[in-house]
């Protein structure tokens, strides 16, 4: 008889297990006692429990004496055949005497529960942000609860009515520890059905309860099933946890290129394996791309990431195969399964507690050194394969060219030995709080016979979504679809892929003259430009060289009229004509519009009016990078805060940058809360650029900062702003002035474009001399 997957994989108690078999408690200590072959628990907390499938082989072996056998059950009948019977009743039919909890899985269709405008999610986001920051419970904490009750509401839609009882009791009958502690048992239970160790109880504990009144409001608030949120709650419990290499969640387009390349082509009739679970973002990739019933498996040492994973992959309508397991697999016995692809982001340059001396197991392509276990996690995952089967694993840039020497041997049999496909290098920051720059590995088993090898520098195929770093959209397609057709790629053949990537299939001759190194950088750096762009060569850099100097030449003697003279005058006294008035008398000044005016809801991709804020002041000009967006209706309404030419942007608060002269491109743009608009009074009076000149004089940026308010975050008001004492010449001297310095500007700017290209020039000019392609 075959068992059903969930109920072969749930975890039971020794309470539990006595119940299915039919025996009393003592029973089975008895059993433990007595058998050394008897099954090891799993410790969880302060209880012991048993995976099902590890314990039915050992009750197969033991008859059920005939005295204690059941009416219905035959000689020969052993107590593995009634615990299978027992669980297959409570999975399949459910009678009155099964237990309560449903088996944990989607109630329905996930993909029905989801909400277009996520409004449960941020509902729930909503209810924390005016909670959190109370001192009522960290925000960590509150996440972990609200991610439990919204999988409870969603994938054991059973247990909610008591859930949903227990809140709707007067708030003085609340005890919030006593409703915590119940929240966990329940989730336990129903993760344990899923064969996942879970100590969620325990976890709990540990949570500062809430006052009665927000508890019966949070699961209130809970009281929608929905997947989207599961998924807002997952990311923003990672940012407030901090998590180190080892637990941040991976990117999602970095796992769709992961899975697509590794199990896109694979068996998929075999498990695809993740040794490394985090939250459950591989393998739930896996079911995006070849459906939720694919077989999967995962891992972890950490029982709080496996409970994470098995929530995420319930709530998407996937089981998978999820245990505890050591942070060192391979020190542990070769896993009994073969998998048609790994799929891993492990944790990078750990060190692993192993001994120096003599091999501790028998590596595929050598030992790995001590210090570090990054060629360890490579080898591993090639030991789980099958033999079509193919590894996707993420490594530390730094590892593809490692000088180590135990880890310079290994990628050399790795080479020799053809197990090595491609290697793409990643852009820089995609994962939130570290730079470390990531390079994907794609394996094989070996086959004793070197191949080509896929070098990809993706590193430029880079875009930002709410000023975070993300893969560009469809590189994963392309760069997996430049995989698949790897083959038709002759030896040193480079293809160009969107956004200025550049991938070229390397010969091992090749490798072994760049000493194995599988940095992309070091192949694809020496690419040609495209056919129709001039090479860059020596002479040409120094014929530009030229041609730049006869500019300055020529800048020069535009810039020969200007010759300060003394002004014969006392210190500190103006000329005639010149006075020192307020900024407020020449300028109206206007701060941005409040976040409640113009924040979040109020931008939206289809906008057609962009919303300059300060991180686009740079330098003393706007650039329009990653800008946000208003409708037309909404600039209408704050016409109040459009731009016009000649506005001055200045830094309301933060760091106080140059301000910044709004140009024609910019008309009718809007302008953020933590900027000022400047508006002259009198055109016919004041010159702009004159006045941009003298807000950016380094006595005025020290006024700014001396008057900006002593907080964290420096500020300035625009009544303090409007004392700004500005020295306002008659028109035609601030437009002489103006000009005198442009000229400057432009020599100065032509210069330092000498400087760049005098660098430039030497450089190709000692390539080539000593490539001997010119003479001096």
């Amino acid at each position: 008889m075959d068992l059903k997957k969930p109920a072969a994989d749930r975890l039971v108690s020794r309470a539990e297990l006595a119940e299915l078999a039919g025996v009393r408690r003592p029973t089975v200590t008895t059993w433990a006692k007595r058998h050394a072959d008897f099954p090891q628990p799993v410790r969880l907390g302060d209880g012991q429990f048993f995976p099902v499938s590890g314990i039915l082989p050992w009750l197969d072996r033991r008859p059920i004496p005939d005295s204690s056998r059941w009416p219905g059950e035959v000689a020969g009948v052993t107590y593995g055949d009634r615990v299978r019977h027992k669980l297959e009743i409570a999975y399949r039919g459910r009678p009155d005497d099964a237990p309560d909890l449903a088996s944990a899985g989607p109630a329905s269709d996930p993909e029905s529960r989801v909400d277009p405008d996520n409004r449960p999610a941020q509902s729930i986001l909503e209810f924390l942000r005016g909670r959190y920051r109370d001192g009522t419970s960290g925000e960590s904490d509150l996440l972990y609860l609200v991610m439990i009750l919204n999988y409870l509401r969603t994938c054991v839609p059973d247990v909610w009515p008591e859930i949903r009882a227990i809140s709707q009791q007067p708030t003085q009958n609340l005890r919030p520890t006593m409703v915590i502690r119940r929240i966990g048992e329940l989730a336990d239970r129903a993760l344990r059905r899923q064969g996942v160790p879970s100590d969620v109880r325990s976890r709990l504990e540990l949570l500062a309860p809430p006052p009665s009144a927000d508890l019966a409001e949070l699961i209130g608030v809970c009281d929608r099933p929905d997947v989207s949120a599961f998924e807002a709650l997952r990311e923003r419990y990672a940012a407030a946890m901090n998590f180190d290499s080892g637990a941040f969640f991976t990117p999602r387009a970095v796992t769709s290129l992961l899975v697509r390349i590794a199990a896109g082509e694979g068996e998929q009739d075999l498990p695809v394996y993740d040794p490394w679970v985090r939250g459950g973002e591989m393998l739930r990739e896996v079911g995006n791309l070849l459906g939720p019933e694919s077989p999967v498996r995962g891992t972890s040492p950490s029982s709080e990431a496996l409970q994470l994973a098995a929530m995420n992959l319930a709530l998407h309508g996937q089981h998978a195969d999820l245990r505890l397991s050591s942070a060192r697999p391979w020190m542990e016995p070769p896993p009994e399964f073969r998998a048609g692809a790994v799929v891993m982001n492990p944790p990078f340059n750990r060190r692993a507690a192993r001994p120096d001396t003599g091999p501790d197991r028998d590596w595929l392509f050598g030992p790995p050194p001590v210090h570090n276990d990054n060629y360890a996690w490579l080898q591993y995952a090639v030991t789980c394969l099958s033999p079509e089967g193919r590894a996707a694993v993420l490594m530390p840039h730094q590892a593809s060219s490692s000088s180590d020497e135990r880890e310079h041997a290994i990628r050399r049999e790795m080479v020799e030995q053809g197990a090595v496909e491609a290697i793409v290098a990643l852009p820089a920051r995609l994962f939130p709080g570290t730079d470390t720059t990531v390079i994907a590995w794609f394996l094989s088993r070996p086959t004793e016979t070197p191949k080509q090898v896929l070098l990809v520098d993706a590193s430029t195929m880079v875009a930002t979504q709410e000023g975070t770093v993300i893969l560009s959209p469809d590189a994963d397609t392309e760069i997996a679809q430049l995989f698949r057709a790897r083959q038709d790629l002759s030896e040193g053949e480079v293809r160009r892929l969107p956004g200025g990537a550049l991938a070229i299939s390397v010969g091992v001759q090749r490798l072994r003259w760049n000493d194995y190194s599988l940095d992309p950088a070091d192949y694809v750096d020496h690419v040609e430009p495209d056919d129709d762009s001039e090479p860059v060569s020596a002479i040409s850099a120094f014929a530009r060289l030229e041609q730049l100097h006869g500019e300055i030449l020529q800048e020069g003697v535009y810039a020969r009229p200007v010759r300060p003279q003394p002004a014969g005058r006392s210190l500190g006294a103006l000329p005639d004509g010149w006075l020192r008035v307020p900024l407020g008398e020449v300028c109206e000044i206007q701060a941005g519009p409040a976040v409640s005016r113009l924040g979040p809801d109020e931008r939206t991709p289809d906008g057609s009016v962009p919303i300059v804020m300060p991180r686009h002041l740079r330098q003393g000009e706007i650039v329009a990078n990653d800008i946000d967006k208003a409708t037309h209706q909404t600039a209408e309404r704050l016409a109040r805060f459009q731009l016009l030419p000649g506005d001055i942007l200045c830094i309301r608060a933060g760091a106080m940058s140059q301000p910044t002269l709004v140009n024609q491109e910019h008309e009718g743009w809007l302008f953020g809360a933590n900027l000022h608009r400047l508006r002259i009074r009198a055109p016919e009076r004041v010159d702009a650029r004159y006045l941009k000149r003298f807000l950016n004089l380094p006595s005025t940026l020290e006024w700014l900062h001396r008057r900006s308010r002593a907080t964290v975050i420096p500020t300035i008001n625009s009544r303090d702003l409007s004392h700004l004492i500005v020295t306002v010449p008659p028109l035609t001297e601030q437009q002489e002035i103006e000009s005198a310095l442009t000229l400057l500007d432009r020599q100065i700017a032509v210069h330092e474009e000498y400087v760049r290209a005098a660098h430039e020039a030497r450089s190709l000019l000692t390539d080539e001399l000593i490539k001997g392609s010119v003479i001096v």
